[in-house]
Parts: C-alpha cells; sequence; structure tokens
C-alpha cells in the first residue's frame, strides 16, 4: 500500500479551498467547536477548531483501508490505565498494517504519538497523530 505525496498533496489543497479557505461556515458542533468536511475519492479531510483569533484545533486528511484499520485498531483499547487513543500495538488480521501507541503520562495531563505503518516498517508511515489532554478543573 504505497502512499502517492502528490497525489495527497493535490487533495489537500483542493480541501482547503472548499473548507475554511473558501469563506463558508463550518458546522457548528455541540462542543463548541467549528468544523469543515470535504471528500473526493478515496480520501477524506476534516479541520476542527475551537475559537477564532486565538484558536486550536486540528486537520485530518484519511484515506479509505488506513481509516477503517484505524478506527479497528482504536476498537481494542483495553488499558484502563492509559485509555488514550488505542492500544500500544495492534496488527491487523492480514498481517498488512502495523498501528503503534506511544502515549505518555496519566490520564490527569497525558501526550502521545500513534502511527499506522504497512508492511515495510522501514518506510513511511501511512499515518501519524499527535495527541494530547487532561482533566479540567
Amino acid at each position: 500500500m504505497e502512499l502517492n505525496l502528490k497525489e495527497l498533496g493535490k487533495f489537500i489543497i483542493e480541501a482547503k479551498l472548499n473548507s475554511y479557505a473558501s469563506g463558508k461556515k463550518g458546522t457548528k458542533l455541540s462542543d463548541g467547536s467549528e468544523e469543515f468536511t470535504f471528500e473526493k475519492g478515496r480520501y477524506s479531510y476534516v479541520d476542527r477548531y475551537f475559537g477564532n483569533n486565538r484558536f486550536t484545533g486540528h486537520e485530518i486528511v484519511s484515506k479509505d483501508k488506513v481509516t477503517k484499520f484505524l478506527q479497528e485498531s482504536l476498537r481494542n483499547l483495553k488499558d484502563i490505565e492509559k485509555p488514550f487513543r488505542g492500544p500500544l500495538n495492534y496488527t491487523s488480521r492480514d498481517k498488512k498494517l502495523q498501528y503503534f501507541n506511544n502515549p505518555y503520562r496519566s490520564i490527569d495531563s497525558f501526550h502521545g504519538h500513534e502511527s499506522i505503518y504497512g508492511e515495510i516498517l522501514d518506510s513511511s508511515p501511512l499515518f501519524i497523530l499527535s495527541y494530547h489532554g487532561g482533566i479540567i478543573v
């Protein structure tokens, strides 16, 4: 499963031009964030943010098999001490995809990184995500 970076780059530009950069309003969500979505072919894009001038948010680009495998990986989380994203590692049934999660700290203040690799672990990851969170008092 080779990732075509030029195809991905073209998709990201098109997604941005059809979301926030278009000047249109995003969908207001119940948590107070605003979200834009765009789909074309095998890719989907989500841009979600909180705030206006000072803001925080994230953009996610997903690709068919990788998205389904990520969801499968996240469903296999069992660690109640570190319930962040997915398990430490998980391999697809056909052994073609591998998920890795590196969580740090505890539930009150945590961060981590997760990634998905294809069959060749030495190659570039097909998916990377940095995450953080904690308890708000």
